[in-house]
């Protein structure tokens, strides 16, 4: 996706909010499973100010496998 769908000036720390995908899975036209999943790579990236970064009593936790914000804490 292109900077048209980045709602900041590209300060911060990027991370990304995972777009959702409906998924279905069949085999010889019987419907096994279906779910709705996030997609990392169809998400906007999003950024957290610089200035929330330098404070040394915020923790931020980011998913592990997605890359999206999961929480802002204080210490």
């Amino acid at each position: 996706m292109g900077n048209e769908d980045n709602n900041s000036n590209g300060m911060g720390l990027a991370y990304r909010i995972p777009g959702k995908a409906n998924i279905s899975v069949s085999m010889s036209g019987e419907s096994l499973g279906m779910a709705t999943l996030p997609i990392a790579q169809y998400g906007i990236i999003q950024f957290l100010p610089g200035q929330l970064l330098s404070k040394p009593d915020i923790m931020i936790r980011m998913h592990p496998e997605l890359g999206s914000l999961e929480g802002i804490y204080e210490k």
